[in-house]
């Protein structure tokens, strides 16, 4: 099952006669791409590619109750999270990779999102344009979506009733995402588009040759992975809801997410060191029609049992900052409503 972490930092006096808990704040970009992108215009108005969100409504409604897995997958990702010293925003960027058959997958799926929406979707090919239009509605997207992050300061805690762990959001207008070879410049078989197209606009198709020649100046014998799909994020989070960061919990919600690093540094502050970490399993974070087990109840802090799928590790930087590095290897291959959370 997936798993819910939660850290929490400590600043002690020198002479060891006080404790002062310090927190440390967490940002979440899982990317990953899969069938939801065309120009606003189009996307909004039609209910049914709208409802691949999940439900129907505005954009803002959709994403805002899903995460970044239900709008993009990856084979491995990292993600590097800077706090700022007013540890009231984080700075985020990331870098996901898409190889082999799951970029083959990635690119059918966009293709088949698009049909009946541009005259080109669906043709069995995917243009440059089309996924450009694609990458900009997922930035709008995230900039809504759930960031599995939650900061509170007082006393430690494990979620529960009354406590609103989830208080993080995305700043407005400061999500962007590049990607690399979406639509490889040097396929052998690419083509002037067809259909749907702006002034030098190129497609290829969808499911490339047996040769997988994505990349006519890269030898076969090199091994390498030439349809292969890279993608970048820069993104600025919001901190809500921490007035005094010598003492609070941070909570992160791990569920179906794998392959995954991320790297969170912290301001310079003396003494910060990490008082207790967690990996709590089998909490239900699925929507309440699912089937809930009861299991979502708040565990008694340090009484939590984790599988293991997850891993952490400190380092001391040399201009004195701390990053945390978290490791999450959940298994794709066991989604499901049962969230798994890291406490501190």
């Amino acid at each position: 099952m997936p798993t819910m972490m939660s850290y929490g930092f400590r600043m002690m006096t020198v002479d060891g006669k006080a404790f002062r808990s310090a927190g440390v704040i967490f940002a979440c970009i899982a990317m990953f791409i899969s069938s939801t992108h065309l120009p606003f215009e189009h996307l909004s108005n039609d209910k049914t590619k709208m409802e691949q969100f999940g439900g129907g409504g505005s954009l803002e409604e959709q994403c805002g109750s899903i995460t970044f897995e239900d709008i993009f997958i990856y084979n491995q990702a990292i993600f590097e999270v800077r706090v700022n010293d007013d540890w009231q925003t984080a700075e985020v960027d990331a870098r996901a990779w898409i190889n082999w058959s799951l970029a083959d997958d990635i690119r059918s799926d966009l293709d088949a999102f698009l049909e009946g929406i541009v005259p080109s979707g669906g043709d069995g090919w995917l243009s440059s344009d089309e996924i450009e239009a694609m990458v900009s509605i997922a930035a709008d997207c995230l900039e809504y979506s759930i960031t599995r992050i939650g900061i509170r300061d007082g006393s430690p805690h494990r979620g529960g009733v009354g406590v609103d762990w989830m208080n993080t959001s995305w700043e407005s207008d400061q999500t962007n995402i590049g990607h690399f070879n979406g639509v490889p410049e040097r396929h052998s078989q690419i083509r002037d588009c067809q259909g749907f197209s702006q002034e030098s606009c190129f497609e290829v198709p969808v499911v490339p040759s047996s040769t997988r020649d994505c990349d006519i100046e890269i030898n076969q014998s090199a091994g390498a992975d030439e349809c292969r799909i890279e993608l970048w994020l820069n993104a600025t989070m919001v901190i809500g809801g921490v007035s005094d960061p010598n003492d609070f919990t941070v909570s992160f919600n791990s569920s179906n997410m794998s392959n995954a690093r991320l790297d969170f540094t912290f301001p310079v502050m003396p003494e910060l060191r990490m008082d207790m970490w967690e990996e709590c399993e089998g909490r239900f974070v699925g929507p309440l029609d699912e089937g809930n087990p009861q299991t979502d109840a708040a565990p008694i802090r340090g009484s939590c049992i984790g599988d293991g799928s997850a891993s952490y590790d400190l380092r001391t930087n040399d201009d004195g900052s701390l990053t945390y590095t978290l490791d999450s290897n959940f298994s794709r291959e066991n989604l499901g409503p049962f969230g798994g959370r890291r406490f501190r």
